[in-house]
Order: C-alpha cells, then sequence, then structure tokens
C-alpha cells in the first residue's frame, strides 16, 4: 500500500498556502497631483514648495514589502525682497528634446523582507537641478525663522 500523502492533498495544502498568502496582501496607493507648502510671515509668503506628479505606493505580499516615492517636478520659491531670482530650486532640461524629459524628478523604491533586516532592493534617482543660493535671500529666511520662533 501507499504510505505517504496523496497528491490530492498536497495540492489542497497548496491552495490553502496561496489563500493563506492572498490573504495577507495588500496595496495602497496616494497619488496627489499639485501639492504646495508655503511658509507665512506676518500674513505674507515668505517660501513656497510646490511638488507636481507626487505618487507613493506601499504593499505587502506574503512577508514581501515594497514601497516607492516619486514625483514629477519640484521647485521653491522665495519671496524676498533684495533677490535677483526668485526660484532658489528648479527642474533643468526640460526642453523637447531632453532625455530627462519623460523621467519622474526624484524616484525613491525598495523591497525588504518583513520582521528581518534584509533590504532586496534599494533605488534611488534623481535629475539634474540647479539651485539659486543667495547668500543675502538665506540670511533674511534664517532671520526670518529665527524672530518666528
Amino acid at each position: 500500500g501507499w504510505a505517504g500523502q496523496s497528491s490530492r492533498g498536497a495540492g489542497v495544502k497548496q491552495l490553502e498556502e496561496d489563500k493563506d498568502a492572498a490573504s495577507s496582501s495588500w496595496h495602497l496607493a496616494v497619488s496627489v497631483p499639485v501639492l504646495s507648502v508655503s511658509w507665512m510671515h506676518r500674513h505674507l509668503e515668505v517660501l513656497a514648495a510646490r511638488v507636481k506628479g507626487l505618487d507613493f505606493q506601499v504593499s505587502q505580499h506574503a512577508s514581501n514589502m515594497s514601497f516607492e516615492f516619486s514625483a514629477q517636478h519640484m521647485q521653491v520659491d522665495h519671496f524676498i525682497d533684495g533677490g535677483e531670482l526668485p526660484v532658489i530650486l528648479n527642474r533643468r532640461f526640460l526642453h523637447i528634446n531632453s532625455r530627462w524629459l519623460g523621467q519622474k524628478a526624484v524616484r525613491l523604491a525598495g523591497k525588504w523582507v518583513r520582521g528581518s533586516r534584509i533590504i532586496k532592493k534599494l533605488e534611488a534617482a534623481i535629475v539634474p537641478y540647479w539651485l539659486n543660493v543667495e547668500i543675502g535671500v538665506l540670511i533674511r529666511l534664517m532671520d526670518l525663522a529665527e524672530g518666528s520662533l
């Protein structure tokens, strides 16, 4: 006679494991078309950050976890008198022939095993940006920040 487990029983056990894995799976996605944040000081806008195409996703399948954060465009502007250029941070190469045009401005993604210290994959990418740092504007912003505390 047969002393081992039948193949039918093994198949049922596999289906139960698949069902358990499916029941422990979930996915959360949040998309924000435009997010603007401003620093107001005495009812005047001092600094503004604008992010377009903000996406965040996190998911779990069995014990595997993953996340992805990305933004299509980011820009930071100041509204301090005396600054030559109001833009502090902006994406470069937005012309039609740019190889960076279709890419997300910022992307951070990762996969890991929940309950362990093992990171399977970690990716970070950013397209070229330019930074306009005017010392006079920075000093005025720091003075306003210290005066606000």
